[in-house]
């Protein structure tokens, strides 16, 4: 077999959203990459060069790395783990009812593909995982193989951030791989070429900084819009305290946007894998429930502030800008601008919405809302406007047509995209988050 570096056969199994990066970055990188996926339709989309999701570069990626005859797609797992020297495991991890990570897909991968494994080919897991998870995949495997078979298994875990998956994965702030020495080392080389430091160490510390970084993210934001709920009260403007904050080193200012609140496919469910886990292990992880309770209760802070501007709901029609869970994403899961057009709806709104890519997704799991493909008609004889998601488009709409389109000048700005005076001067009737203006009544 092969050492690993420029030229290695890698197999990425799962072609999901982690999954679809890894092969196209590992194959931009310079090696042969098999991509398999089973399912069909996913498949036929990549091997024209389509994925069924908004992520800005990653389909042009695809599509070079086609034509380079570096990247391919297979949906046998036969045929795409044969002659890999690495097989990454990239499957989804979903949130079991308990909060754990649901470890089925995981299982199920493994046993289809380890009678496929070449002799001492490295098993390497993209997915987030709990701490026990190699040990498990090297049972399933040597179950199949017999207790003799080479083979090493690899935690690599994936630090992506949605909306700029490709510079997270080939410029990341650092690279973590766990297992023996011989096999984190191996698995090291295949990031040759990226700029960034490596730490090598055991699977259980490597599955843990996946968790306990994105649980410290979570834990900023939530303590971030606690933090602009009190300014709100006391009249203070959060942006400023913000910048105050973030000029102390220790701080800096990252993560420190008062919003909805967060969602996605990691911070709710790694808070709550890591909640689960210490009532597995008899610790009470208290700080961490209650990063949870407050991220649950923002969206009904921002519709209070809404219900302070326009009284009851019932029968008025609010135009949310914005589904997705973040800008650069058509990611909806756990969004909180989802969150908030639920509590509209079951209150007797009409809710509109328009989204540059979110739309068709939250068309599925928000049927009952109406979609636009227009921010200007979305908003026509609208009573309010809630800016829901910080996308660039929005800060630069044009505030006079947008103010003649709304049948009421309320604007909830949930982001703090817009300035709040400039809004006042187009006659908007202006509520931010954390701005200290406009208290909850």
């Amino acid at each position: 077999m092969g050492s690993g570096g420029h030229g290695a056969r890698i197999a990425v199994v799962g072609q999901g959203y982690v999954g679809m990066v890894a092969a196209a970055c590992f194959a931009k990188l310079g090696n042969k990459v098999v991509g398999v996926e089973t399912n069909a339709a996913y498949l036929e989309g990549l091997r024209a060069g389509r994925i069924p999701f908004f992520e800005p570069g990653l389909e042009d990626l695809i599509a070079e790395q086609l034509a380079a005859g570096r990247l391919s797609y297979t949906g046998d797992h036969a045929e795409g783990v044969a002659g890999a020297e690495f097989v990454f495991l990239a499957v989804g991890t979903p949130k079991h009812a308990g909060g754990m990570a649901d470890l089925s897909q995981i299982e199920s991968a493994v046993e289809q593909l380890a009678g496929f494994l070449e002799p001492d080919a490295i098993v390497v897991i993209k997915s987030t995982v709990p701490v026990r998870t190699a040990e498990r995949v090297r049972d399933l495997i040597l179950h199949a193989r017999g207790s003799e078979f080479p083979v090493s298994v690899v935690s690599n875990p994936e630090f992506l951030q949605q909306g700029r998956a490709i510079e997270s994965f080939l410029r990341p702030d650092r690279i973590v791989i766990g297992g023996s020495p011989d096999a984190t080392g191996r698995v090291a080389r295949l990031y040759a070429g990226v700029d960034a430091p490596i730490l090598e160490t055991n699977h259980e510390t490597a599955a843990m900084v996946k968790y306990a970084s994105n649980a410290i993210l979570a834990t900023r934001i939530s303590f971030v819009n606690e933090m602009a709920k009190l300014c709100d009260s006391v009249g203070v403007d959060f942006i400023t305290v913000a910048r105050g904050m973030g000029m102390d080193h220790r701080i800096n200012s990252l993560f420190m946007a008062p919003g909805p609140g967060f969602g996605g496919s990691c911070f709710p469910k790694d808070v709550s894998a890591l909640v689960a886990m210490g009532q597995d292990s008899g610790v009470d992880m208290i700080l961490l429930k209650e990063v949870l309770r407050v991220n649950h209760r923002q969206p009904r802070y921002v519709y209070d502030k809404l219900r302070a501007r326009v009284g009851d709901v019932r029968g008025r029609t609010i135009t949310l800008f914005g589904l997705s869970f973040k800008a650069e994403t058509d990611d909806v899961r756990e969004s909180p601008a989802l969150d908030l057009a639920r509590i509209l709806i079951s209150e007797g709104a009409d809710v509109r919405v328009y989204d540059p890519h979110a739309e068709e997704k939250g068309a599925i799991v928000l049927p009952t809302a109406h979609y636009h493909p227009d921010p200007y008609v979305a908003a026509e004889g609208a009573d309010a406007l809630v800016i829901c998601t910080e996308w660039p488009e929005f800060r630069s709409l044009d505030l006079d047509r947008l103010r003649e389109h709304l049948a009421s000048p309320v604007l909830i700005d949930a982001r703090n995209v817009l300035d709040p005076e400039s809004a006042a001067r187009h006659g908007f009737r202006y509520t931010g988050i954390g701005r200290g203006t406009d208290p909850v009544a």
